[in-house]
C-alpha cells in the first residue's frame, strides 16, 4: 500500500484516506523509483505503507477485480506531468501488490 506524498490540496488534505491500488511483476521499491516523475503516482514520491506477497494468483485478474470493487471511491485529479502538460489521473490513489 503506498501513500502519496503529493502537494496537490485534495491529496494533502486526505493522505490518510489517499491510498495507490496496484499489481506489479517486480518489487515494490523498483516500481516506485522516480515516482516523482510518473503521473500514476502524481509526480510525488510515494510512503510505503504495506506490501503483500501473492502466489497462485493471476496478477491482472486480481488487479482488475481490485478496480472494480474501488470504482466508486475513484478520484480524478488533474495534475502537471514533467513537460508541463496536464493529466488527468483516473484511478485515484490506492495499494502496490508485489508478485
Amino acid at each position: 500500500m503506498l501513500r502519496s506524498k503529493s502537494d496537490h490540496p485534495l491529496v494533502a488534505e486526505n493522505r490518510d484516506l489517499v491510498h495507490k491500488i496496484g499489481v506489479t511483476n517486480m518489487s515494490v521499491e523498483k516500481r516506485i523509483a522516480g515516482a516523482h516523475l510518473q503521473p500514476t503516482f502524481l509526480m510525488a514520491n510515494v510512503e510505503v505503507v504495506a506490501t503483500y506477497e501473492l502466489y497462485n494468483i493471476n496478477r491482472t485478474k486480481l488487479e482488475n477485480l481490485i478496480h472494480r470493487i474501488f470504482e466508486p471511491a475513484r478520484l480524478e485529479i488533474e495534475i502537471m506531468d514533467r513537460f508541463g502538460r496536464p493529466v488527468i489521473r483516473e484511478s485515484g490513489f490506492s495499494c502496490q501488490y508485489s508478485r
